[in-house]
């Protein structure tokens, strides 16, 4: 099975989760049945959204307390890992209010399975309202976006944003991915949620990057930012201000370091295009990975010392390499489907190995 396929299968499993986790599940029961039982592979897809679940406690973090019925209401919908459909109920009793966590927190909690390009285990679980709006680009794909507001969001390959905006504030939760924020100024605050903080601002342009683990870099180009992380109870979380050109990075622990300047690298991914400087070719390779089916890999480990400089697109896969090959001298290897492989030229008279 593919990437895009399992892909596919995962999000199919989220939604009938989703699905069945509505006060009003009943009206799916006989579709979710007959999805069910189609595949072993549905099945399996399906228990191991509802362990994400089980381990992520949706429910201990959210405002729900025993005695609500939500106890109730998890046990009839979530199956037993060691049984089939008898293990599935059709009874229905949840309050408004799980629903209304349940709906945000199995997108950003979930977040795709671990594949290649990436999972973002750590997602902060805040109340969302049940309207909130999901815009998501595919991968290879960069998409531009303005909000209701007149803000503008750029979306990075296989990225994901939840959207809450209310009468008090603009509220967003990354909830996988890297996206640029330009914002625009009105009173509301603007509040973008990424692993364990929050980035505030009131009119700027930044860049928030979610990597796997809750890892979180935030990158300033213009304005001025307000980085916050953590909340865990008694404890003060930690803020710093960001000014023009600083970058700063933080993990579910908090700042992992100093705030400091940023690259011109880090900042030029809306354009599909980096202009690099002695970047180290797996680096490069790595950054070009986010956009692609098919990652390309070197074929040897020599290969690995070649530093790249000059200008490249690295939303297409397949044009990077032959630019780099041609920039090497190497050959470009299409002879498997799961990868591009870059290697040496053999010579006449040069022994392979």
């Amino acid at each position: 099975m593919s990437d895009r396929q399992r892909q596919h299968l995962r999000d199919e499993a989220a939604m009938w989760f989703a699905r069945m986790m509505r006060p009003d599940a009943e009206r799916y029961r006989r579709k979710f049945e007959i999805w069910l039982q189609a595949d072993e592979t549905h099945r399996e897809s399906y228990r191991r959204i509802q362990r994400r679940y089980e381990a992520s406690g949706v429910l201990a973090r959210s405002p729900i307390r025993a005695g609500s019925g939500a106890a109730t209401f998890k046990r009839r919908w979530l199956m037993p890992a060691g049984l089939g459909l008898g293990g599935v109920a059709a009874g229905v009793a949840a309050a408004a209010l799980m629903l209304l966590t349940l709906s945000w927190a199995i997108t950003t909690v979930f977040g795709p399975d671990s594949t290649r390009h990436g999972s973002q285990e750590f997602a902060s679980v805040a109340p969302v309202p049940n309207d909130a709006k999901q815009i998501a680009s595919p991968v290879g794909e960069i998409r531009t976006l303005s909000l209701s507001d007149g803000s503008k969001v750029t979306l990075d390959t296989a990225s994901r944003l939840i959207l809450a905006f209310n009468d008090h504030e603009r509220r967003l939760v990354l909830s996988r991915g890297r996206a640029r924020f330009e914002v625009a100024h009105e009173d509301r605050p603007f509040v973008v949620v990424a692993g364990n903080g929050t980035i505030t601002a009131h009119g700027t342009i930044f860049d928030v990057d979610l990597r796997d683990h809750g890892q979180v870099q935030v990158a300033l180009l213009r304005g001025a930012v307000d980085v916050k992380v953590g909340n865990e109870p008694n404890h003060e979380p930690a803020v710093r201000r960001l000014r023009p050109d600083q970058n700063v990075e933080f993990d579910p622990t908090g700042f992992v370091e100093p705030t400091r300047p940023i690259r011109a690298t880090t900042t030029d991914w809306p354009s599909g295009i980096v202009d690099v400087d002695s970047m180290p070719l797996p680096d490069l390779l790595r950054e070009a990975d986010r956009y692609a089916e098919i990652p390309i890999i070197t074929g040897t480990p020599e290969l690995n010392a070649l530093k790249v400089s000059g200008r490249f697109r690295i939303d297409r896969p397949q044009l990077l390499a032959h630019n780099l090959a041609d920039l090497f001298d190497l050959n470009v290897d299409r002879s498997r489907p799961d990868r591009i492989i870059l290697e040496k030229k053999i010579r006449v008279g040069e022994n392979p190995s």
